[in-house]
C-alpha cells in the first residue's frame, strides 16, 4: 500500500473524517477475494490480475494505477545488460517469486506453462525485501511491479521488461450496491488522492 501513496491518503481521510471507523486488514489476495465474497470486508483494493476472478456482473471495479511487472536481476547476473527478456532466456535460472495466491506467482507461472517449460522455484516468500535480499550476488531472478522497486539499493539491482510488456492495474473492488455513504466517501477521496499523486 505504502508502494502507491494509499498509506498517505488513508491517513488524511482518517484525519478528516474521525467520525467514520475505519478497521484496515492487509491480507493475500486469494483470502481478501475469499473474504470479500464472504462479506467480511466492505471492499478490497487489489490487482486487476486477481480480481478478474471476480464475477464482473456483480462487482465494481475502480482503475488506480497502471504498472508494469519487471524481471529483478542483481546487476552482476549474466542476462543484466540486457534491455529486456524472454521466458525463454529465464528458462534455466532459479527463481525467487512471491507466494502463490500474490498474483505475481501465477502470472509468473502461466508464462513459463505457456512457452513450455517449468520454472526454477526454489524460493516463495510473502516480503519483497526477503526476495530481494535472497537474490542479492546470485545468478537468480524475481518479478517486481514497478512501484515496488523504489527502495531498491541503487546498483546492486536491474529490473528489465518482459519483451511482450506485462501490465496490471490496482483496483478499489466492492459488491455492487452494497458500499455505505462512508464508503463511498473514502473511495471518493481515495481516488483523488492517488490521480493527485500520479
Amino acid at each position: 500500500m505504502s508502494q502507491f501513496s494509499l498509506i498517505s491518503g488513508i491517513n488524511d481521510f482518517m484525519s478528516d473524517y474521525p467520525q467514520i471507523n475505519i478497521v484496515m486488514e492487509e491480507v493475500e489476495g486469494v483470502q481478501l477475494l475469499d473474504q470479500l465474497q464472504a462479506g467480511q470486508f466492505d471492499l478490497g483494493i487489489i490487482r486487476d490480475v486477481q480480481s478478474n476472478l471476480l464475477n464482473a456482473s456483480q462487482y465494481t471495479f475502480i482503475n488506480l494505477n497502471r504498472d508494469e511487472l519487471k524481471i529483478v536481476l542483481p546487476a552482476g547476473h549474466p542476462l543484466a545488460h540486457e534491455t529486456s527478456l524472454s521466458i525463454d532466456q529465464l528458462k534455466d535460472y532459479d527463481i525467487a517469486i512471491l507466494q502463490s495466491g500474490s498474483g505475481i506467482y501465477e502470472v509468473v507461472n502461466d508464462l513459463f506453462n505457456q512457452a513450455g517449460y517449468t520454472p526454477h522455484i526454489r524460493f516463495t516468500s510473502t516480503h519483497i525485501e526477503t526476495l530481494v535480499g535472497v537474490i542479492k550476488d546470485t545468478q537468480r531472478a524475481t518479478f517486481l511491479f514497478n512501484n515496488t522497486m523504489k527502495d531498491l539499493a541503487p546498483g546492486e539491482y536491474v529490473a528489465l521488461p518482459f519483451k511482450t510488456p506485462i501490465f496490471s492495474t490496482l483496483q478499489i473492488v466492492y459488491p455492487q450496491g452494497s458500499l455505505s455513504q462512508a464508503g463511498r466517501q473514502f473511495v471518493t477521496y481515495l481516488t483523488d488522492h492517488v490521480k493527485r499523486e500520479l
